[in-house]
């Protein structure tokens, strides 16, 4: 099967960018000094539906200055929106990603002017550890304090997944009632090998042997004159 990748740009993700930049705080603050665009990236089989990417649905990417003088409308930043995420993820996720990708913008006023670039991540952590060691680091305790403000209708949802998922874990597995066969890894004796008795055919005789030739006679001499 084959994969055929495009890229299109809509108005409903240019809007959808526009009104992140406004109601984020982060960028409300950055948004008179960096354009941000966006661009489906949008993947398909050979009967043209969609297949969803690998990797981060929503991509932050930085425009070269070399490629700026040939965008229209200019931007400093595209996003690469994976068009089947878009089609397929509740809106609060959808929402999550762009403001996400909107949040790594930095912008710094120098004495030279304003700098733009992209920030590092604040948290790189397993949840595995969180569990086992708690809120170790000042950005885990930040990160703590503030999941309280989330909005309910996310809330909710996180809180539907968890039992979900904790459904799905107490629901009996019907094989692992049954005791699996024991292997038990024994040495192979050399020696003689001996065929299936289940399956043993008539014996078979063995080829018989031609009689061997009878000794020439020894003949009388015949007496001398």
């Amino acid at each position: 099967m084959g994969k055929h990748i495009e890229y299109s740009t809509e108005k409903e993700l240019d809007e959808a960018i526009a009104k992140r930049m406004q109601d984020d705080p982060h960028g409300l603050s950055i948004a008179e000094h960096v354009k941000v665009a966006g661009v489906f990236v949008i993947r398909m089989d050979d009967d043209e539906t969609t297949l969803p990417g690998k990797g981060e649905p929503v991509a932050l990417k930085k425009v070269p200055l070399e490629m700026k003088a040939l965008m229209r409308p200019k931007a400093d930043f595209v996003l690469v929106v994976d068009y089947h995420f878009w089609q397929t993820a509740p809106e609060y996720t959808k929402q999550g990603h762009l403001g996400r990708a909107i949040q790594r913008i930095k912008v710094e006023k120098t004495e030279d002017g304003v700098k733009i670039g992209t920030r590092k991540w604040d948290i790189v952590e397993n949840i595995s550890t969180i569990k086992t060691y708690g809120l170790y680091t000042e950005s885990l305790a930040l990160m703590g304090e503030t999941v309280g403000t989330l909005p309910k209708s996310l809330q909710m949802a996180m809180s539907v997944m968890e039992k979900e998922k904790a459904k799905a874990k107490s629901k009996p597995d019907p094989s692992e009632d049954e005791e699996p066969p024991r292997v038990v890894a024994r040495p192979v004796k050399k020696g003689k090998v001996v065929e299936d008795e289940g399956e043993s055919e008539e014996p078979v005789r063995p080829p018989r042997r031609p009689p061997p030739d009878p000794e020439p006679e020894e003949k009388e001499p015949e007496p001398e004159d």
